[in-house]
């Protein structure tokens, strides 16, 4: 590489003196004759003027070659520069990469995220109208196998009672009397006194008043009532601890009362009169039937049954208030 370089400045530099020789030379003198020995000698400017031509040639062809040796030395830049720009470029491609994979997970945990909380919701909506419903179905059965049954018979035993008295107190004054709505009975020599059914049934069954189908419907009734007590029973309201001991206390009434109406109805029939014998001021024995006055119908009964009834009734009422507005309100 250094040969060719020197041979291509020689032959510049050829080139360079003989236009250069050219134009140096004097032009001949007139009177003197061409060709002569003297138009043949270089001055000593122009041999100056080539030898500072050459030294400046030859400084250049020192650069030219010291750049061509640079040159050589650095043949590894080039691939090394192509392979850090490559090196970049991968790393650029893939921290772009990274970003949009980044932005696009961003955006799809944000969705997933939504839909989560919109499932969560869906599930919490369905579990709380799956409870809702259980304890719909529960009221409903509450309502339809105990409270609804036993609303209606207590309420209808009640009318009949109140109607029985209504006609008593109408065709036997001396005899019966009602004081703010309480039947009561003269019991000689006690006075007047509340009337109690199974206290009071052999003052009134059998004889001739007229009400003795009212007594043997309220019976039939009673019996009603207790077939359902013993088969609903675990039916009643949680918050009504009492109703059970109360339930116990009906069930006690009705096995008293029926027995004295059995035994009432076989006088009537059989026209025979019946003994009774006082044994205390609290004590009735009819036919070897001793009563007593907690025998006597639980008032209390009627009370919570009508409660728990309304209760029901009104939980029903709300939710159904509910299911029609939100369906309203799609």
């Amino acid at each position: 590489m250094r040969k060719s370089l020197t041979y291509f400045w020689i032959v510049l530099l050829f080139l360079t003196i003989v236009p250069l020789g050219q134009a140096q030379i004097a032009p001949p003198e007139k009177d003197k004759p061409t060709g002569s020995a003297e138009n043949k000698m270089m001055p000593p400017t122009m041999i100056l003027e080539r030898i500072e031509t050459l030294s400046k040639l030859d400084l250049i062809n020192e650069k030219l070659i010291k750049i061509n040796d640079h040159v050589e030395d650095t043949h590894w830049i080039n691939p090394l520069i192509a392979s850090l720009a490559g090196l970049i470029g991968v790393f650029l491609g893939g921290g772009i990469n990274y970003l949009l994979q980044k932005k696009r997970l961003e955006s799809e945990r944000v969705g997933l995220d939504a839909t989560m909380r919109h499932e969560l919701a869906l599930a919490k909506k369905r579990a709380t109208l799956e409870i809702t419903n259980s304890i719909v179905d529960w009221r409903l059965k509450q309502m339809s196998l105990l409270y609804g049954p036993l609303h209606a018979l207590l309420g209808q035993s009640k009318a009949l009672y109140c109607q029985m008295g209504d006609i008593l107190v109408r065709i036997h004054r001396d005899q019966f009397q009602k004081v703010g709505g309480e039947l009561q009975i003269m019991i000689n020599p006690e006075g007047w006194k509340r009337f109690r059914t199974v206290l009071h049934i052999s003052s009134v069954y059998g004889k001739n008043f007229g009400v003795d189908p009212y007594f043997d419907e309220i019976v039939g009734l009673g019996g009603q009532i207790v077939h359902i007590i013993e088969k609903n029973a675990g039916y009643a309201l949680a918050d009504q601890h009492e109703l059970m001991s109360v339930f116990g206390c009906y069930l006690a009434h009705f096995a008293v009362l029926k027995q004295l109406h059995k035994i009432e109805k076989e006088k009537r029939e059989s026209l025979q009169a019946s003994q009774i014998e006082e044994k205390n001021d609290s004590d009735v024995s009819i036919a070897g039937l001793l009563v007593e006055d907690s025998a006597v119908f639980p008032q209390q009964i009627q009370v919570l049954i009508d409660d728990g009834f309304q209760k029901i009734n009104s939980e029903l009422e709300n939710w159904r208030e509910q299911i029609t507005a939100r369906s309203e309100n799609g």
